[in-house]
């Protein structure tokens, strides 16, 4: 063992000669030197060949070593002295090379070479006995997991999922046979259900969606539920990918892998949360990895709840989770946790029925203690949000509308199948500036019927359609205006329309600023190619539809208009008429940026030599002395 206060007792080695043969930038040289404490050591001194500064100092007693940076020790480390990778810096000569290797037990190799490998090869054992001792904790506490619960997989189906499925067989004699996956029972249903579609079985009442027995039953959906457990007043949770598959049979078949861990243990210091995750790594692929101590999993996921009584007792904070939490939804359960014990507004909504309102509720978002200051929502939203317990992104899209909302609209709402990613619920609201709750259903359900398109495509079209006719100065005080019968023709008809327009500025503005633009320019020829000047936007949208490329942008006219980077056509002198090729000039450094013809296709030589004698015409001419 090495004992840092005795090694700076051990004096300096003198710094030896360069050799005349010497071309490396330090010098090494060793020693042995036997303390009382720490034992004989290898000591190695390196200095700068060039001032011959001492640069490092190492020490090794043949089990152990330490390297020290800075001298007296201020940097103290197991590395080498010259970085990682770091071979062939310093000259040794034979004596030091040998008192090294018979120190070390080597037969060969020169000093600095042997004091890296010692280095490499120590680090490599600490980091095998490091990885080899937190993987066996990491087993040690994987162990601690029992296994799922049993009828974990008829708890997912009642109420982690929110549908099951009736399979219909093809039309018999006007009506079509069903059998319900959920409660296994057969029934006839009209010739009208299709494929797709929702509805309650009729024996057992579950949500389900129709799908045709010729699919052969290939159906998949997946989740995400969080399990926790108690062992020996420890918490300890998983979380798990639950999928849920018809391989060819009506009845559900369930599987089960878990992603990420969180164990609450007592240790000697204290209690400690340990974090495992399952994630990608580049170059091991899928394995468990140990994250750092309280990283906490706040997903929103189902929770189990059918064991939080024996873990949690018959009350948490006032509330009693087991019966709250089944078949709540998917909601933040740490998070719930925190609030619960933070903020007693928490235990007040819990028992409203509002557990995922609960869980996402922040100290910033609450306005008082009652339902409507809470939520800032109208109290006759109370009931509603009692029966269906609505997400925190239902509640924001109920806190913008700011009006009634019927079951049956809220309902509907939730079959529009929201994901709510970084741009769903800004979409949602933009569109609710322009009507309330009520419109926004019927009229939306109508357009997915008449369009065939999906919800968040729609509102942006909308967005669009208002918007541009609010820049066209249209009337939308009409109904037929403000909601037209279809978003997408109307969209497409005013939108063409405003570029009608937009263009038609442009096309005269660029005409009135052409004598400026182009002032001092004379059009150029050489009898094969000739240099043609766009007058008008309509001119650069055409080059660029002709040839199939992007001059007629908004980007390249308005830098052609500022007579920064400015546009000019290569014609044929025999067609002057059909677009060639397009140049992009810069007209600060009077340089080609860019000639490209049809498709972004290379110009040729002959056409390059041309544009660059077009542009050296642009060019000052020196006068003569």
């Amino acid at each position: 063992m090495l004992f840092k206060e005795e090694l700076l007792t051990i004096p300096l080695i003198k710094c030896p000669k360069s050799s005349s043969a010497n071309r490396e930038p330090y010098l090494a040289v060793a020693n042995i030197v036997d303390l009382p404490r720490s034992g004989k050591l290898l000591v190695t001194d390196f200095y700068h060949e060039s001032n011959k500064a001492l640069h490092s100092r190492f020490f090794c007693d043949g089990k152990n070593a330490l390297t020290c940076n800075k001298w007296p020790a201020i940097s103290w480390g197991l590395r080498k002295p010259f970085g990682q990778y770091s071979y062939g810096y310093a000259y040794s000569d034979e004596h030091s090379d040998k008192l090294a290797r018979e120190f070390l037990g080597k037969e060969f190799g020169r000093l600095e070479n042997l004091v890296n490998n010692f280095v490499s090869d120590k680090r490599d054992e600490i980091n095998h006995k490091n990885h080899d001792r937190k993987y066996g904790k990491m087993m040690e506490h994987f162990a601690m997991f029992p296994d799922y619960p049993r009828g974990l997989d008829r708890y997912c189906e009642q109420y982690v999922f929110d549908y099951s499925y009736i399979f219909i067989s093809k039309i018999i004699k006007g009506k079509r046979d069903a059998l319900c996956a959920y409660c296994r029972k057969r029934f006839k249903v009209d010739k009208s259900v299709r494929s797709g579609r929702y509805a309650e079985c009729p024996k057992c009442g579950t949500y389900s969606k129709f799908c045709g027995e010729w699919t052969n039953y290939s159906k998949t959906d997946t989740a995400k539920i969080c399990i926790v457990y108690s062992i020996d007043g420890q918490l300890l949770v998983r979380w798990t990918d639950v999928t849920r598959t018809f391989p060819g049979v009506t009845k559900a078949c369930y599987k089960f892998d878990d992603y990420f861990y969180n164990l609450t243990l007592n240790t000697r210091s204290g209690q400690v949360m340990y974090s495992y995750k399952w994630q990608h790594n580049m170059g091991w692929g899928w394995q468990w990895f140990r994250k750092k101590n309280y990283t906490a999993n706040y997903e929103e996921t189902h929770v189990y709840a059918d064991n939080l009584g024996e873990v949690f007792g018959e009350k948490h904070y006032g509330v009693d989770l087991a019966n709250g939490l089944r078949g709540a939804g998917s909601l933040c359960f740490l998070q719930l946790l925190d609030n619960l014990k933070a903020m007693p507004i928490t235990e007040y909504l819990f028992k409203l029925g509002l557990m995922r309102i609960a869980s996402n509720i922040g100290v910033a978002d609450m306005r008082g203690y009652t339902f409507s200051e809470a939520l800032g929502v109208q109290n006759e939203l109370k009931p509603l949000y009692r029966k269906y317990n609505p997400t925190w992104m239902e509640h924001l899209v109920a806190q913008t509308a700011d009006s009634w909302i019927s079951e049956e609209d809220f309902l509907t709402y939730r079959r529009f199948g929201f994901k709510y990613g970084r741009g769903d619920l800004a979409a949602i609201r933009d569109v609710l500036e322009y009507m309330g709750f009520a419109r926004f259903i019927k009229y939306f359900t109508r357009q997915m019927e008449v369009t065939g398109q999906k919800i968040l495509r729609l509102l942006g079209w909308y967005k669009d359609y208002i918007n541009t006719s609010m820049e066209l100065q249209v009337d939308l005080s009409r109904k037929s205006v403000m909601f037209p019968q279809n978003i997408k023709e109307a969209h497409d008809i005013v939108v063409h329309r405003f570029n009608q327009i937009k263009h038609e500025i442009e096309d005269n503005n660029m005409k009135h600023a052409a004598k400026k633009l182009y002032a001092g320019m004379k059009s150029y020829t050489n009898g094969i190619f000739c240099i043609v000047f766009p007058m008008g936007r309509s001119d650069l949208i055409k080059e660029g539809q002709s040839l199939n490329h992007c001059v007629g942008t908004e980007a390249y006219y308005n830098s052609h208009m500022e007579g920064t980077k400015m546009i000019f056509f290569v014609r044929k002198t025999e067609n002057p008429e059909r677009p060639y090729f397009t140049m992009e000039v810069d007209m600060k450094a009077l340089t080609l940026k860019q000639l490209y013809g049809f498709g972004d296709s290379s110009a040729t030589q002959e056409v390059r030599k041309f544009a660059n004698e077009f542009i050296n015409k642009l060019k000052p001419k020196k006068r003569s002395a």
